[in-house]
């Protein structure tokens, strides 16, 4: 009688125990793949970043955010978390572009940065796309990944998971947005070799990276 009273005990104990180890265990596409380095438009793809997105918002609030403060700790990759941030949570005031517009006034029309308030990632479809080439910012940042870690706190997940399909429809309707092809200070935009690689480079961010082959 004794050891079945003990048994409930014991169970809620185990469980206790072991459930910060099964929220370890879920694989974060882009928290784990560091080898190929910071984000950026060559080595971002979309499916990465949907899957951790999606599988951080499982997580819940509290634990994803655990999570991204570890990653941060671990790698010091503040633009990836700095993105993850804007992408997974709701921010009340709404989020504004990395670094603000005065980075990239010689670059980019401020006032149509605007319209992108997640740069240097923005939304086609619900499916996210870096649409920055390349992303050497050095100390320039005027804010930082704790700061946003900190801010998402007090913000909501978003209530729903991205769309894991149709990457490439929604990188079309990027590409032939208004917005997107009147962002950048470029003499003939549309046919400027920057447009051209840039646009490259999100058609390709739709490729799903293919499963590693293990050698015999």
């Amino acid at each position: 009688m004794k050891s079945n009273a003990l048994f409930p005990v014991l169970l809620c104990t185990l469980l206790s125990f072991c459930a910060p180890s099964f929220a370890q265990s879920v694989v974060i596409p882009i928290l784990t793949n560091t080898g190929r380095g910071s984000l950026s438009g060559t080595t971002y793809r979309c499916d990465e970043m949907v899957q951790s997105i999606n599988r951080l918002r499982h997580l819940g609030k509290d634990q994803a955010i655990e999570a991204l403060k570890s990653d941060l700790k671990e790698h010091k990759d503040e633009i990836k978390i700095m993105c993850i941030c804007r992408l997974l949570f709701q921010n009340t005031n709404g989020w504004k572009p990395i670094a603000g517009a005065d980075m990239y006034r010689e670059m980019v029309y401020t006032n149509v940065l605007d319209r992108f308030p997640l740069f240097p990632m923005a939304l086609s479809e619900g499916v996210p796309f870096f649409i920055f080439r390349g992303y050497d910012i050095g100390g320039r940042l005027g804010e930082s990944a704790s700061e946003d870690l900190q801010l998402c706190e007090g913000f909501a997940i978003i209530p729903a998971d991205l769309p894991e399909f149709n990457y490439q429809k929604a990188a079309i309707k990027l590409l032939q947005s208004e917005p997107f092809l009147k962002l950048y200070k470029l003499p003939d935009y549309a046919e400027s070799d920057y447009t051209i690689d840039l646009m490259c480079e999100i058609i390709w961010q739709t490729d799903i990276i293919p499963k590693k082959q293990v050698n015999p």
